[in-house]
């Protein structure tokens, strides 16, 4: 049994080790958890300090968990029931691919009123040094994290996990902006950047979520032309 036991151990290592998309998924799951603790921050957070924005961020990232959440369990459920059918298992696929697009949209039009409504009527908090180090420390983290699972690649669940990342790259990197101009910086001059930062990150979410939407049915599409022989 202990042999067993070790053998067992050795081939799991191997696997998370040579297997990219073992891989991608197994830190995929893991950013669910991570997901859930950035937005138990932002919500004590915006408790302690009586802020609106955090309190949004937190909605956010929690919105984000549930997608990564959700995802993981249909592609594990998915696998079961359509792993002999290829064509249903490519066509479920693409549906997810183009249902995680408008996910995408969606969060992004919540966070773009979360934006507005900070803009126009929330004094800035300045939340200490502490609060804006850690803020610095999931944003660096999330964008080299996303940086690994960048990979050219025709597997659209591993794009998904990609764009879906790249995503909460971006936000954070808006939530750092704004946390340290309302902490070190003199806010009424660096009002321009943020509303930059932001536009910016818009702007990227929203290219991920049409892109992903367009090209989906642009798949799908062909893959009824080839499943009716046309």
């Amino acid at each position: 049994m202990e042999l067993k036991k070790k053998v067992t151990e050795k081939l799991r290592d191997i696997t998370l080790l040579n297997d990219y998309e073992y891989r991608t998924m197994f830190f995929f799951f893991n950013s669910v958890i991570v997901n859930f603790v950035i937005a138990a921050f932002n919500i004590a957070t915006g408790i302690k300090y009586l802020s609106v924005w955090y309190g949004s961020l937190a909605l956010y990232y929690v919105a984000l968990a549930l997608q990564r959440g959700v995802l993981f369990v249909i592609v594990h459920n998915m696998k079961k029931k359509y792993g002999a059918d290829s064509q249903k298992y490519q066509r479920a696929t693409i549906i997810i691919y183009i249902v995680n697009g408008i996910v995408l949209l969606l969060l992004e039009a919540a966070l773009t009123a979360a934006i507005v409504q900070m803009v126009t009527s929330e004094k800035p908090v300045k939340t200490g040094k502490v609060i804006a180090i850690a803020n610095a420390a999931y944003a660096f983290y999330k964008i080299i994290s996303a940086a690994i699972k960048m990979a050219k690649t025709n597997n659209l669940l591993l794009q998904i996990i990609c764009n879906i990342g790249w995503a909460d790259a971006a936000v954070s990197m808006l939530a750092l902006t704004v946390t340290l101009t309302d902490t070190f910086g003199d806010w009424e001059h660096m009002h321009v950047m943020r509303m930059s930062v932001a536009i910016g990150v818009s702007i990227i979410i929203i290219e991920f979520g049409i892109g992903m939407i367009i090209s989906g049915l642009v798949k799908l599409k062909k893959l009824s032309l080839y499943k009716t022989g046309r």
